[in-house]
């Protein structure tokens, strides 16, 4: 039995560019949801809370600016004292845990700080109990406004 293999019509060309489109579009659109969720979030949080308070006014309520920078970029040479910077962090926060979106991970910072405290830093620093100092809908809008690099401070 002679099996030949067949000649490449080009067809090859067109199936890598059609995989290559499809993997462009998968990761377009998991960074347009890590951005869009982070909108719809403090959206609807507003909406179960119109009595929340803005959070800008809880960054500095809170305490959060006394420690970390929303500015300043965290990376191995330039680390925030006494909490990490957050500069950028919109950009890296859903590769810190797997399984977890950014939102996801910003609010379990929040409501359980020492779930994941990066290397370099210490634990019980981070005040324990802003899950009784917050509404969830605070907690919600706080996530998503650190998560806004075009946040209004």
């Amino acid at each position: 039995m002679n099996r030949s293999i067949p000649k490449d019509n080009g067809m090859t060309v067109v199936l890598i560019a059609c995989a290559l489109t499809f993997v462009l579009m998968l990761l377009a659109s998991w960074f347009t949801y890590q951005v869009i969720s982070a909108d719809v979030a403090r959206q609807a949080a507003i909406a179960l809370d119109p009595n929340a308070r803005p959070p800008a006014e809880l960054w500095t309520a809170m305490g959060c600016s006394a420690c970390h920078d929303l500015s300043e970029v965290q990376s191995a040479g330039n680390k925030g004292q006494p909490g990490p910077y957050m500069g950028g962090l919109d950009a890296v926060a859903a590769d810190r845990v797997a399984g977890e979106n950014a939102l996801a991970y910003i609010k379990t910072s929040i409501v359980d700080p020492n779930a994941y405290v990066l290397d370099g830093y210490v634990a019980n620093i981070m005040p324990q109990n802003f899950s009784e100092k917050m509404s969830a809908s605070e907690i919600e809008m706080l996530a998503a406004w650190i998560l806004d690099q075009n946040r209004e401070q």
